[in-house]
């Protein structure tokens, strides 16, 4: 069985997360860690799951628990259990934003997001900055193959990395900043601001289910924040 959640399920669980993460208990955020490992299991991308956590996650979390219980305390004053905050709130948020990521795709965001009738650029925003990263990434392997091409070696050592930055800092930026302008021409092509109402070939309508797992999230992250 694969879990596939509508993305104002996934908006309200984030909320939840950064409540939990803030003004929850340990317990508290302890549930919510086992919650979500429990969910990862049904995910149709759980493999890049666990390798995000086991490559990522769980290396950042005993490098903050030793940093603030081991290495710490004897250099300042301090409670031993910071670190264990500190590694909670980290896996509360990283967890969830890789169930959000390993989930649902921009494309399906985009459908149950039409649905809810939200102005058109701020729907356009919202997948957008899904797809900064991994376009900036694109934009550099493309510009690092083309200055290898050109004679720069780029990895050879930590000096001559640091000595190359500069023959690939500016293409990129520059790069990324065209395409930033061709992607806001399409948008004004698409008629953006247009007040007309916007008719689309597919949308994900949420259900009954979705709706009330939407509202008992909000509910629980404001009364996290309020009895914090």
């Amino acid at each position: 069985m694969k879990i596939k959640f509508h993305p104002i399920v996934l908006i309200a669980l984030l909320i939840f997360a950064f409540i939990t993460a803030l003004a929850g208990e340990i317990i508290h955020q302890l549930l919510f860690i086992a919650l979500l490992l429990f969910v990862s299991v049904f995910l149709k991308k759980r493999k890049a799951f666990w390798k995000k956590m086991a490559t990522f996650g769980i290396p950042l979390t005993v490098v903050l628990i030793i940093l603030n219980d081991v290495i710490l305390p004897p250099l300042a004053t301090g409670h031993p259990s910071q670190g264990i905050h500190y590694a909670l709130r980290f896996l509360v948020l990283l967890i969830c934003l890789l169930t959000i990521v390993h989930t649902t795709t921009p494309t399906e965001f985009a459908l149950g997001l039409r649905s809810l009738r939200l102005p058109p650029r701020f729907n356009h925003i919202f997948l957008l900055s899904f797809e900064v990263f991994d376009s900036f990434r694109t934009i550099t392997r493309n510009v690092t193959i083309a200055q290898q091409l050109r004679g720069f070696r780029i990895r050879r050592n930590i000096f001559n990395r640091a000595k190359n930055l500069f023959p690939l800092f500016f293409p990129v930026v520059f790069s990324a900043l065209s395409m930033s302008l061709d992607r806001g021409i399409a948008l004004d092509l698409k008629g953006i601001n247009s007040p007309s109402a916007k008719t689309y070939l597919a949308e994900w309508k949420p259900t009954i289910l979705d709706k009330l797992t939407t509202v008992f999230l909000i509910v629980c992250s404001f009364l996290f924040f309020l009895f914090r």
